[in-house]
């Protein structure tokens, strides 16, 4: 009983420095192919949340932040056929990372990788000149929850750091199967700007 006990309390008080680290940045999100007849282009978008990062040297960073995914196609064959999308998620990262530094350095180079799960709050869809039924509008045609593995690398000066990141998509963005959105999955940047806090 008593071991039971200890190794909790001993996992827990090797994890127990821990940073605060609210931020604010920008996305610039890609869907991974391009749809039937559409060509594909980044368009930007932000993200607000907060982490918190436990443990010196390797740590671990879950956080919770808004992000807010845009998307835009153009028809191959008629420019005047778009389709642009905002797609509100609420995601939520889980980072393991490494610091090169020394944490008494007041400058430190920081990697880190890890999974993140989106999931779908909302979605604003702008199509123009596009026929029903060719390209998804509303919530429902989108995949509840979107899984994405992330890669990254972070700077830290003294308090103020910050984040660039890379996540990779690994689930398909839309709900529903036709030629247009079969097998097609949402990539994005990341660019973020904080304080740590502890």
């Amino acid at each position: 009983m008593k071991a039971r006990l200890i190794l909790p309390l001993l996992f827990i008080s090797s994890m127990a420095i821990a940073q605060f680290k609210p931020h604010i940045g920008m996305n610039w999100a890609q869907l991974s192919s391009e749809p039937q007849d559409f060509t594909k282009e980044g368009r930007l978008g932000f993200v607000i949340g907060a982490g918190f990062k436990f443990g010196e040297s390797w740590y671990v960073e879950p956080g919770v932040q808004f992000s807010n995914l845009g998307t835009k196609l153009i028809n191959k064959d008629d420019n005047d056929i778009t389709h642009q999308s905002y797609v509100q998620t609420i995601r939520v990262p889980v980072m393991a990372g490494y610091d090169l530094m020394d944490k008494e350095s007041l400058l430190n180079l920081r990697l880190y990788t890890g999974p993140s799960a989106s999931f779908v709050m909302g979605v604003n869809t702008e199509n123009s000149a596009a026929p029903d039924g060719v390209l998804p509008e509303g919530k429902e045609n989108y995949v509840n929850t979107i899984w994405g593995w992330n890669f990254g690398v972070g700077i830290d000066i003294t308090f103020i750091y910050v984040e660039l990141g890379y996540e990779l998509g690994l689930t398909d963005f839309y709900s529903i199967k036709t030629p247009n959105t079969s097998g097609v999955k949402n990539n994005a940047f990341f660019i973020t700007a904080g304080v740590n806090l502890f």
